[in-house]
């Protein structure tokens, strides 16, 4: 599948604010798409610790294999499309399948043995996204580990973009700025309690 260099804002919404914004942009949840995200590292957080994500994604009866990692200012995302007994074998024993995220996994990350991972656990979100100023807007409400979160993404061309239409919708619904953390830092803070 390739890499790409995902350039994205976030900001973690209530509930009353997500509702909010759905109303006035006619939009309901019966647009949402349902995505199942499972997570995995090494037994000592090896994934974690140089402040990468290793997960499948399961979306529309497909399943990608994404490693997300740090790069520049962005994250740089590996995927690798997997077939439904790839993915099942991976959440179900940690052997990640062979290609170019394994590969990406030694060679960027210089974790040498990676030949398994814990599975730990999985997050579900009911997401949303529209073209909005040459860029996506994203809607997102995720659930997992009995917490509840709401999320505006905005995805544009540069970063100057993404802050500038970002900030533009937080203010005009006067929605406090800076309330972010990924939903796998989430996911990971809500496991350790």
């Amino acid at each position: 599948m390739g890499q790409d260099i995902e350039i994205e804002g976030k900001n973690l919404v209530t509930k009353d604010e997500f509702e909010r914004i759905m109303k006035e942009w006619n939009l309901s949840y019966d647009q949402f798409t349902r995505q199942r995200n499972t997570y995995f590292d090494t037994e000592d957080f090896q994934i974690k610790g140089k402040k990468a994500a290793l997960r499948i994604r399961e979306k529309n009866n497909q399943w990608m294999l994404t490693l997300k990692e740090p790069h520049k200012d962005e994250l740089l995302e590996t995927n690798q499309l997997l077939t439904e007994k790839e993915a099942e074998r991976a959440i179900q024993t940690g052997h990640i399948p062979k290609g170019e995220v394994e590969k990406q996994l030694k060679l960027s990350l210089s974790l040498t043995d990676i030949k398994k991972v814990n599975n730990l656990g999985t997050l579900t979100t009911y997401r949303l996204e529209l073209p909005y100023q040459k860029g996506e807007l994203v809607f997102d409400h995720s659930t997992y580990l009995d917490k509840e979160d709401y999320e505006l993404e905005f995805e544009g061309t540069s970063r100057d973009h993404v802050d500038k239409v970002l900030m533009s919708i937080l203010d005009k619904y006067d929605i406090l700025k800076g309330k972010h953390q990924t939903k796998y830092k989430g996911f990971l803070i809500e496991k350790a309690n």
